[in-house]
């Protein structure tokens, strides 16, 4: 760009000119059309609904996958479209709110949302906003899926599980009624002067009976597993809270889990009962238990221990398989199971004589340790 003057200063004339490079302005200027130019290109061939929409939630440009979604005729449509013509009441607020966070961070927020279609219908979709350079400012590229059918499914999901929950819990109820008639007509037999053979089957029929008990209390603890949501939990205070609720008389409890939450279900408490039950069923004379926790390559290993006989090592495996061992055999394996569904494992590796250890391993993102707690 020429820039020219003339000066008299000094009784003498002379022209001046200045020169102003613009090659690189304007190879930005080029730059930054051809990238939107391809922008709107890959947008408009993307087969899942696309915006970009300014700060003030009107839509700057839309791709045919977007209009198709709100069932909008781009030749019909308001000017300028803004996101209140077709989301919720509830919606918009927390559009207006996310926009609002991507404009200050700069951050993408990802969030469902409900639209309304021009003939009325309701979908759910969910957005996620990223902060953009769209006509040389900033904007929001929102690419949306429609989620409707997958919500739906999700809640006639857990519509039906209420359901099997409510009916699963009336019919647990009448059984145990009925099996706790049967054990006590059974009690009443045994307490008769009868044959003696009489009396090993009548034994042999409470056992049967008190299985029978036990396993319908089982499918109770699945009910509470499929319906209970996750949650962090001190796991200090989950111990505390166990042994309020069961007395392990003149056996010692050590408790070094300060700071450490967990992320898991509240069934949880029952993996801490059931360890303690078995140290006190199965460990001979245990004086001692401890609970600690130590780190491992970014997993925890929570730790429970007592001062019993032991477990030989060939059965460290075996006493997690269902029906294996004393009683119902379901006490270990329970446990596993509980584990496995908040994405832990489990593991005996204590020395015979010296007794139990159970290592429970906690992957990373599952676990955490807050000073000062």
């Amino acid at each position: 760009m020429l820039s020219s003057y003339k000066s008299t200063d000094s009784g003498i004339d002379y022209l001046c000119s200045i020169i102003l490079d613009i090659t690189e302005k304007k190879a930005s200027e080029r730059l930054l059309k051809e990238i939107e130019s391809q922008q709107r290109l890959i947008i408009e061939n993307v087969h899942d609904p696309v915006v970009i929409l300014d700060f003030n939630g009107n839509v700057l440009y839309g791709n045919p996958a977007a209009y198709s979604i709100c069932e909008l005729s781009p030749g019909s449509l308001p000017s300028p479209l803004n996101i209140r013509d077709f989301l919720s009441p509830e919606s918009l607020e927390k559009s207006l709110a996310d926009l609002a966070e991507i404009k200050r961070t700069g951050n993408p927020v990802i969030n469902e949302y409900t639209l309304i279609t021009q003939s009325g219908k309701v979908r759910t979709v969910e957005a996620a906003g990223h902060l953009i350079q769209w006509n040389g400012a900033d904007a929001d590229l929102v690419s949306i899926r429609d989620i409707t059918d997958r919500k739906e499914d999700k809640d006639a999901l857990l519509q039906a599980n209420r359901k099997l929950t409510i009916l699963s819990s009336i019919t647990r109820h009448d059984i145990l009624n009925q099996v706790t008639a049967l054990l006590g007509y059974l009690e009443l037999l045994a307490d008769h002067d009868l044959d003696p053979e009489i009396h090993t089957y009548i034994e042999k029929c409470l056992s049967c009976t008190t299985t029978i008990r036990s396993q319908i209390a089982f499918t109770k603890l699945v009910d509470d597993i499929r319906n209970k949501s996750l949650m962090w939990q001190y796991a200090e205070r989950m111990i505390t809270h166990v042994l309020d609720g069961y007395s392990i008389g003149p056996i010692t409890c050590q408790v070094d889990l300060k700071g450490l939450y967990l992320y898991a279900d509240p069934i949880l408490e029952k993996v801490i009962f059931t360890l303690i039950e078995n140290s006190i069923r199965h460990g001979d004379h245990v004086t001692r238990i401890a609970f600690s926790y130590q780190i491992d390559d970014g997993d925890c290993i929570f730790v429970y221990e007592d001062d019993g006989s032991g477990i030989l090592d060939d059965e460290k495996e075996k006493i997690f398989r269902q029906g294996y061992g004393k009683h119902t055999g379901l006490g270990l394996f329970l446990i596993r199971e509980i584990l496995a569904i908040n994405k832990m494992t489990i593991s005996e590796t204590g020395t015979l004589g010296s007794g139990a250890r159970f290592e429970i391993r906690v992957p990373a993102g599952k676990w955490v340790v807050k000073e000062g707690v």
